[in-house]
């Protein structure tokens, strides 16, 4: 008897550590469609396919660099940092932009920022920006009104390709594809949160409606729809003679769009400076016609002989060492154009120019393109 009633004691165990499974289960299923449901919304997003696309090349380019040895040597200025490196002294910020680059925001918004119109930092990811804007508007003396006057822009999603470009940052260690890390740029940015306005946006689909813009910090031109977005929605409230235009990316060599827009307005923006190793500021010089604003920039757009203006144009106004860079994005817009033809032949013709030469730019995309067609 005492035995049948132990045995019936262990099937009612049994039969309650199995419900109890099925119950864990059962959530562990709705979590899951849950978690699918969310991927599929983000996925929908024009901002977040093309963002994708950017940081998959992205970090196939930092490994290939991490392979041959190129760790930015060609830059000269002892302040500037690998964006997958971290300053020692704490004085360079986590993110994809160089120590010089972060400097001279912190500069621009001490001394140079008048306040007749709005800071903008498009595409501000870890607000190593924005953190840099806030703390120069911290120390300009000259302006009394300093709340959110800088307006950041992200679409805030972690990817497995920024993981990928941050490996080793703790970070990177926390967040799974698809999370959002909202949280950590607030963590960031904390300090100087009343200064800063964020904006969690996609800027395929953001039109601006702040009034004036002094200056854009540009890190979002990812894609040609992001180009057109931007100038279509963002350029026309420039200040003529004023505003300043930071392309973070003009020496990347994937972001070919920004030669051939900057070169299709280049009688509206001059080259003022370059700051080590990508960056280039433009200075608005006189206002954008609605016709130049509303162009679809695109490949369909440009003409050979654009193309070759445009990147001759872009190489005349940067420092020696940029050239093999903007050379580099000149052969990966054939590369994107699928011309397996012209890409080879304007590798050659700079090496024929003396431009291409081993650890530089032109050299890496070589790698890439025997990657991409083997």
């Amino acid at each position: 008897m005492i035995n049948q009633e132990k045995s019936l004691d262990k099937t009612e165990q049994y039969q309650s550590e199995i419900k109890r499974l099925q119950e864990k289960l059962n959530q562990v299923e709705i979590d899951l469609q849950e978690a699918k449901t969310l991927i599929r919304a983000m996925e929908s997003s024009k901002f977040w396919k093309l963002r994708t696309q950017w940081f998959k090349v992205r970090a196939q380019v930092s490994k290939m660099r991490k392979n041959i040895g190129l760790i930015q040597q060609e830059k000269t200025s002892k302040t500037t940092l690998p964006y997958y490196e971290s300053d020692p002294t704490g004085a360079y910020l986590t993110g994809m932009t160089s120590a010089d680059d972060q400097y001279y925001m912190e500069q621009y918004a001490k001394e140079d920022y008048t306040g007749e119109g709005e800071i903008l930092d498009l595409g501000c990811f870890l607000g190593s920006f924005s953190v840099s804007l806030a703390k120069g508007l911290d120390k300009n003396f000259q302006l009394r009104e300093k709340k959110e006057r800088i307006h950041t822009y992200d679409i805030f999603i972690w990817d497995k390709y920024i993981a990928e470009i941050l490996d080793g940052n703790p970070l990177a260690a926390k967040l799974q594809v698809g999370d959002c890390f909202l949280d950590a740029y607030l963590k960031v940015i904390a300090p100087w949160q009343d200064k800063i306005k964020v904006n969690k946006a996609d800027l395929t689909q953001t039109k601006w409606s702040g009034g004036k813009i002094e200056f854009i910090a540009i890190d979002a031109m990812k894609s040609w729809e992001l180009t057109n977005s931007i100038i279509k929605n963002f350029f026309p409230y420039l200040i003529p003679g004023l505003s300043l235009v930071h392309h973070q990316d003009f020496g990347y060599y994937w972001t070919t769009w920004i030669h051939l827009s900057m070169y299709v307005m280049r009688d509206y923006f001059e080259p003022i400076y370059h700051i080590p190793a990508d960056s280039i500021v433009f200075k608005y010089k006189k206002s954008l016609p609605e016709e130049v604003v509303n162009i679809s920039y695109g490949m369909d757009y440009f003409s050979r002989n654009d193309i070759d203006a445009a990147f001759e144009y872009s190489m005349s106004y940067v420092p020696e060492y940029m050239r093999a860079k903007i050379a580099a994005a000149k052969v990966a817009y054939y590369i994107q154009f699928n011309d397996n033809y012209q890409d080879r032949v304007e590798i050659e013709d700079f090496k024929r120019r003396g431009i291409y030469q081993e650890k530089t730019p032109l050299f890496e995309v070589e790698k890439l393109l025997n990657t991409l067609h083997h």
